[in-house]
């Protein structure tokens, strides 16, 4: 089952710098990754905790782009790191127990 947390997925609206390409954008966009693994089916985006926060082009490239699905996948994940390490580095997301 899909975890799903808006106010995790709203945290890429704060971000200000694309994860991607670092181009400079009023609020990312929460881009889930795309692959079974990641919870992702036909019609179901993938869970909400993998994601990663990128510009507008930079999501609509990676979900509908022309690049290969392994330069598509290497580019998301080098995202996916940067927004996590970012989150934290903004004490965003804590450890609760």
């Amino acid at each position: 089952m899909n975890h799903r947390n808006r106010r995790l997925l709203d945290l890429a609206h704060r971000v200000n710098e694309c994860m991607a390409c670092g181009r400079y954008t009023e609020g990312c966009e929460p881009a889930h990754e795309n692959g079974i693994e990641a919870g992702k089916g036909f019609g179901i985006k993938g869970a909400d905790h993998r994601h990663a926060a990128l510009c507008h082009d930079c999501h609509r490239h990676y979900d509908q782009g022309r690049a290969s699905k392994s330069d598509k996948a290497e580019m998301w994940n080098r995202a996916f790191k940067r927004t996590y390490d970012f989150y934290w580095s903004q004490g965003w997301v804590k450890v609760s127990v």
